[in-house]
């Protein structure tokens, strides 16, 4: 068979994100275009109209939307698929919400963060000694305001490494230092 060089116009019509993509991960920023993405697309280069490379073409849509994965976090993520030979995920055992703060608990003028709403038996949170109805602040020194914040912050740099979580019990601000684990089978 021959080779065939195929290639489609559009324009870039949103950049943002996060945009889950289900079993609680996200992509931290997408670009949404207005170019048709066809399956054979996939892994192909998005370029701007002088020819710098924006983004990798993703291979199926997510969650019905077809998007682009901007070029710094395709290489970023080459680069610890390089290094580790897989991506590795943190997990802290934890489930949680967004809420906002009362006035007393906020802290650095943000008015949301986490509640945690259950801890799991023998989890790196439990170890770390995080309890039902804390509120997570920030994790390892970045704002925490909703559970994909934290999905973000679980990134493979910080696996096996212990971490400050700021909570706030009641009106008490607490920093507790958490180890941050794999769940089994990833």
């Amino acid at each position: 068979w021959s080779n065939h060089i195929t290639a489609t116009t559009g324009v870039v019509s949103v950049i943002g994100g996060p945009l889950p993509t289900g079993h609680g991960r996200a992509i931290e920023r997408v670009i949404r275009t207005s170019a048709p993405m066809h399956q054979g697309f996939a892994g192909g280069a998005c370029v701007d109209v002088s020819g710098h490379v924006m983004g990798v073409a993703t291979a199926a849509a997510i969650r019905g939307l077809s998007v682009v994965i901007p070029v710094d976090i395709a290489w970023a993520v080459a680069r610890r698929l390089a290094e580790h030979g897989t991506l590795r995920r943190g997990y802290l055992g934890l489930a949680g919400q967004a809420v906002h703060l009362a006035e007393r608990q906020r802290e650095a003028d943000r008015e949301r963060a986490l509640l945690v709403v259950g801890v799991s038996p023998g989890s790196p949170a439990e170890a770390g000694g995080i309890l039902v109805g804390d509120v997570v602040v920030s994790f390892d020194g970045e704002p925490v305001e909703s559970p994909l914040d934290l999905v973000e912050l679980l990134n493979g740099d910080r696996v096996g490494r212990a971490v400050t979580v700021r909570v706030v019990r009641g009106e008490t601000r607490q920093d507790l230092t958490v180890t941050v684990g794999t769940r089994a089978g990833r």
